[in-house]
């Protein structure tokens, strides 16, 4: 038997069936990572588009294929590299040349750097591109500048374009429209009982910045304490602990406002609540202390095994956990 068939003999497989492992059965082989391109989703159109999870998993890949050009999903513009500082050398006082071969191999580093960025644009554009549903695609054709984004093949132009697009939850041209329902979808936000506390503060931003790209050319901003106390309002019941106290504490001092959405955000991630919902620390009754991701975590937990049956989902969440998903 040749090497290759001896570690294929080594690898373990089980079969999975329905219940119990009954069944119809099918091999099961090992886990294998998935590559960048089949990390990122199809990029959809419409009410229900998937933007938010689609620009988290473009930007990883982006980065894990391209390096630092990978960075203009995150901050859309492209990475800058100046050219060596040569107004300090003095060839007095480089008798050598050391100072000199010093400063040639930086400005060959540099050099480099500025050609893989050029040579990577058109293979990033068409990573980008590739991604898109059909209706995404008829969308981004239907936009004034096409034509000439699409000769051009400057990926950065085009995730402006797609995130013009796809910000906003309708189909509607109209700016009127477009301005009514990008008010809407920020001001009706509101926080999953089971929603992580990290995708709800990432759905939040995406809103209020959609709300703000619609305005008449950018002509209003929600200013950061504004939008903080907007950001407070519509969190679930597991932070109600924190809202409370917030609000009291908003009412006696005006001052107390929050002062950013960071703000509200960093102190409720870490807040201290007490948890009357049933779990095993306390036997299914009393109460226990906890932060709102593990109350979330807990509730999951008991939302997959409601009859209390022992199984890995049933443990009451740990500090790892929520690291783990924060």
């Amino acid at each position: 038997m040749s090497s290759a068939a001896t570690a294929n003999a080594a690898i373990p497989t089980r079969h999975l069936g329905g219940r119990g492992g009954r069944g119809n059965s099918r091999s099961w082989s090992p886990w294998q990572p998935k590559s960048a391109d089949e990390t990122v989703p199809i990029l959809k159109f419409g009410t229900t588009n998937n933007w938010i999870d689609f620009k988290k998993k473009m930007s990883t890949a982006a980065k894990k294929k391209f390096g630092e050009l990978g960075f203009i999903i995150d901050k859309e513009i492209y990475p800058t590299y100046p050219a060596t500082d040569k107004s300090g050398y003095v060839t007095q006082n480089d008798p050598f040349g050391f100072e000199k071969a010093r400063l040639i191999e930086l400005e060959k580093e540099r050099l480099k750097k500025v050609s893989k960025l050029e040579h990577d644009k058109i293979p990033l554009y068409a990573f980008i591109y590739s991604k898109l549903s059909r209706e995404s695609d008829d969308e981004l054709k239907r936009s004034k500048d096409y034509n000439k984004l699409h000769e051009k093949g400057d990926p950065s132009e085009l995730w402006k374009a797609l995130k013009k697009i796809h910000l906003v939850t309708t189909v509607s041209k109209n700016a009127a429209i477009v301005l009514q329902q990008a008010k809407m979808d920020y001001f009706n936000i509101r926080m999953g009982d089971l929603e992580l506390f990290s995708w709800y503060n990432e759905r939040f931003r995406n809103k209020l910045q959609a709300y703000e790209a619609a305005m008449p050319n950018g002509s209003a901003k929600e200013s950061d304490a504004s939008s903080g106390m907007y950001f407070l309002c519509p969190l679930s019941n597991n932070y109600r602990a924190y809202y409370s106290h917030r609000v009291n504490e908003i009412n006696a001092d005006p001052t107390k406002a929050p002062k950013s959405i960071q703000e509200v955000y960093e102190q409720a991630s870490n807040w201290i609540s007490i948890d009357t919902s049933s779990n095993p620390l306390t036997g299914g009754k009393g109460v226990s202390f906890s932060t709102g991701i593990a109350m979330v975590l807990n509730r999951r937990r008991q939302k997959r095994n409601p009859g209390g049956r022992k199984s890995e989902l049933s443990g009451y969440p740990t500090s790892s956990d929520a690291n783990a998903l924060l």
